[in-house]
């Protein structure tokens, strides 16, 4: 199956397969997009200023969406904010799970942070 996911917004900067057939995109605009690819389909959008990065933890339960001094905390199945944490530094940070899903590192030159 081909799937070929269009729109008005900015390239795509960032993408991800999730479980149950799901594609989550996140352009450089920050427009956040949650695909059903079997529908063919967008699900949901949502605006996220300033992000530039993000990353899936545990069986893509979670999304992490990093912004300037923060990152955003989101549902992997249909990206309800969960929490907002807020960095130590005011940059944006590159960001890896654990392989369990426990813990998220956020980093930037000079500092590392585990949530």
């Amino acid at each position: 199956m081909q799937f070929r996911a269009t729109s008005d917004f900015d390239d795509v900067n960032w993408a991800t397969l999730l479980p149950n057939s799901r594609l989550v995109t996140l352009s450089k605009r920050g427009i956040l997009v949650f695909w059903d690819l079997k529908a063919r389909r967008a699900l949901s959008y949502g605006m996220l200023r300033g992000s530039q990065g993000a990353a899936v933890g545990g069986r893509g339960e979670l999304i992490a969406v990093a912004g300037e001094g923060s990152i955003a905390v989101l549902k992997g199945d249909n990206g309800k904010q969960l929490g907002l944490i807020r960095l130590t530094t005011d940059r944006t940070p590159s960001m890896a799970f654990s392989s369990d899903g426990q813990w998220l590192a956020a980093y930037t030159p000079h500092n590392i942070e585990l949530i």
